[in-house]
């Protein structure tokens, strides 16, 4: 019998079995166990276009539905395909909003907030990205940006609204393209509204259990980073919509959204219910919007806001007091606005409420 290091060799019949020491039994299971992650993240790397975007695709979908107004076009969406859009004009004088969906579905998971837009007198202008609904192509971040740019270049040039007369609005993984927008265009000063959003999508994937966790930020990076765009921006006004209760984005990456845009007046609007409810917190957006996006763009400086953060505060008094139809988690939103910096803060179904207190605490 001989020893070769930790491992010791058994003569056997004619042959040599060698009996592993315990180190190197957990090296080899620590080598198995890393080889297996770095494939693991492998696939996960390879598959993350599939992971993100889920779109709705098929013959039922047969574009915007008949008496509402909606005119459908396809144009060039600046990544080698068409994409489909909906317009809906305003009344004369007023903004033409610029409308981003999520990560899965299609336009026709916006209609709520097309009528409610439409309600108010504004315009809309909505588009669905590559690959999804009845646009061509595949979406993917950098096609993202180009769809976003060609609907500003078509509500632009082709005469729907004037640049400084637009607001941009984001939902939920929609908030990154709008946030790109925003910044791109800055010179314009557009509002912009982020609606159920995002800081980065691998702060997003870092709420669902340990291996997105861990896996998230080597594969994800700065990917789809909407609170890298809001720190450059400087002249804008933002509104943000978010739930405490969201079950998709958490509600403190909403806050952090909010807390890292310091260019010009804010609000926060906490919403009822999930990540999808929006019929449930309707009346909270409407109030909303009709502060934030008046429909003559000449009124309170231009912005709906005027050009301090004092009107931010002051327009509280406009907001609605309807009540909910569902009670939502108010205390979740207590325990929230503690956390927000210096700005407006909107309870569900109420007015906006000035806090002044600690910053956003870090991602855990």
């Amino acid at each position: 019998m001989g020893v070769f290091g930790k491992g010791v060799f058994l003569q056997r019949k004619g042959f040599a079995v060698r009996r592993m020491g315990a180190l190197e039994i957990a090296i080899r299971a620590i080598l198995t166990v890393a080889a297996g992650a770095v494939a693991l993240m492998g696939l996960l790397y390879l598959a993350k276009d599939r992971l993100i975007f889920h779109p709705d695709r098929g013959p039922h979908l047969t574009g915007p539905p008949r008496g509402e107004g909606i005119e459908e076009l396809f144009v060039d969406g600046g990544a080698g395909a068409e994409i489909n859009a909906w317009s809906v004009p305003g009344r004369p004088g007023a903004r033409t909003v610029l409308l981003f969906h999520g990560n899965g579905g299609s336009l026709e998971n916006m209609l709520g907030r097309i009528r409610a837009v439409r309600s108010l007198g504004l315009g809309v202008f909505a588009i669905d990205y590559n690959g999804y609904g009845r646009s061509h192509g595949k979406p993917s971040e950098r096609a993202l940006e180009l769809n976003a740019e060609a609907a500003w270049r078509t509500v632009t040039a082709e005469g729907r609204a004037r640049p400084e007369d637009i607001v941009i609005w984001g939902y939920s993984l929609g908030g990154y393209p709008a946030a790109y927008l925003a910044r791109a265009h800055r010179e314009s000063r557009n509002p912009l509204i982020l609606d159920s959003t995002f800081t980065r999508l691998a702060d997003a994937a870092s709420s669902y259990g340990l291996l997105l966790k861990l896996a998230g930020p080597p594969i994800l990076g700065d990917s789809f980073d909407v609170r890298g765009k809001l720190a450059d921006l400087s002249a804008e006004t933002l509104l943000v919509f978010h739930s405490p209760a969201d079950e998709v984005v958490p509600f403190r990456l909403g806050l952090m959204n909010f807390e890292s845009f310091r260019g010009g007046p804010k609000e926060l609007v906490g919403l009822y219910g999930g990540h999808k409810d929006f019929d449930l917190n309707r009346e909270s957006y409407l109030a909303a919007l009709e502060r934030f996006a008046p429909r003559n763009p000449d009124e309170a400086g231009g912005n709906g806001y005027g050009a301090t953060a004092a009107g931010t505060r002051a327009a509280g008094d406009a907001a609605s007091d309807a009540e909910p139809r569902e009670v939502g988690d108010a205390a979740a939103a207590d325990k929230a606005s503690e956390s927000v910096g210096s700005g407006s803060w909107t309870l569900p179904g109420s007015g906006p409420q000035d806090v002044m207190a600690p910053g956003i605490p870090p991602l855990e």
